[in-house]
């Protein structure tokens, strides 16, 4: 609107209070829309997250040939401590892990290595009960498994 007494009249300085005015409207207004509309965007992707970690977390269960269902007694559980590289902090490296070994009734065997965490669990009741986890593989006949799923042990929560 230029300098205050340049020439101007005093209607021009009420035009140029005016667009000050409504300038600063329309500024409030679309910073609270896109305040809104940045709300709204963070509650639909808030909404949509379990979804597209399921839908990673699936791809890697894709990229093999084969799957199948693996349902057997668990024979060995052992926990011991494992040490991280790359930590800086002693206390954070060092994390529990536990080794499951699953029988079938024909024979096949599997050992898992889990990351639990500290003081969470008794490993002396999993011994002899049932346990089911989707493995996948490469090969028709699953001697070398990609993947696995997590481990349901029968009994624990339903």
């Amino acid at each position: 609107c230029g300098v205050v007494n340049g020439g101007r009249s005093r209607g021009d300085r009420r035009w140029c209070a005016l667009l000050g005015v409504l300038g600063a409207v329309v500024f409030a207004v679309l910073r609270w829309r896109f305040l809104c509309t940045l709300s709204v965007l963070l509650a639909v992707g808030a909404l949509f997250l379990p979804a597209f970690e399921a839908m990673k977390r699936n791809a890697g269960f894709r990229a093999a040939d084969y799957a199948a269902l693996f349902r057997g007694r668990i024979e060995d559980a052992d926990l011991s401590e494992e040490f991280s590289e790359g930590s800086g902090d002693a206390r954070d490296s060092l994390s529990q892990v536990l080794d499951l070994s699953i029988r079938t009734d024909t024979g096949r065997s599997l050992t898992l290595t889990i990351p639990c965490p500290a003081g969470s669990l008794e490993v002396d009741s999993l011994l002899g009960r049932f346990s089911e986890l989707v493995v996948v593989a490469r090969d028709p006949g699953f001697r070398n498994v990609v993947r696995a799923s997590d481990v349901r042990v029968e009994g624990e929560g339903g």
